[in-house]
């Protein structure tokens, strides 16, 4: 009896664990940030396998105030960094964020973070379920 209330209570937490059938993800980590630094960098591969495009809505995780996802752009010689509001892949596509381009900017962080730590974020999907990610944190590279 105690095993079947067990399963009963766990489904839903289980459900909303599971990945998204078609969506992937490699290479994910977070750049170790100076002491006192107030923002991170995240990067990762999200690979499309499916006939339709889906939309990256937004990332949250306990561990920062706010997640964003940036593009870095050059404009006349000069760095930018802007916010965009969601991320479009293609269907068959792989979207790379990664350093100098699409990233996930994490703005202050709850604890100080080091390499060997690692981090719960959860991407969210318009038409799609979360994806949660324990992603490690590492040396700059």
């Amino acid at each position: 009896m105690r095993a079947a209330t067990a399963i009963f209570f766990l489904l839903p937490w289980l459900g909303a664990c599971a990945r998204p059938a078609g969506i992937e993800t490699a290479d994910a980590w977070i750049r170790e940030a100076p002491p006192g630094a107030q923002r991170l960098a995240g990067y990762l591969v999200i690979d499309n396998k499916l006939s339709t495009a889906i939309t990256l809505t937004g990332v949250s995780s306990d561990a920062f105030a706010t997640v964003q996802i940036h593009r870095t752009t050059m404009h006349d010689g000069v760095s930018r960094m802007r916010m965009i509001g969601e991320l479009v892949i293609g269907p068959g596509q792989a979207q790379s964020l990664s350093p100098g381009g699409t990233h996930l900017m994490l703005i202050d962080p709850q604890a100080k973070l080091v390499a060997g730590d690692f981090v719960r974020l959860v991407l969210h999907f318009a038409d799609q379920p979360d994806l949660a990610l324990q992603v490690p944190v590492k040396t700059g590279r």
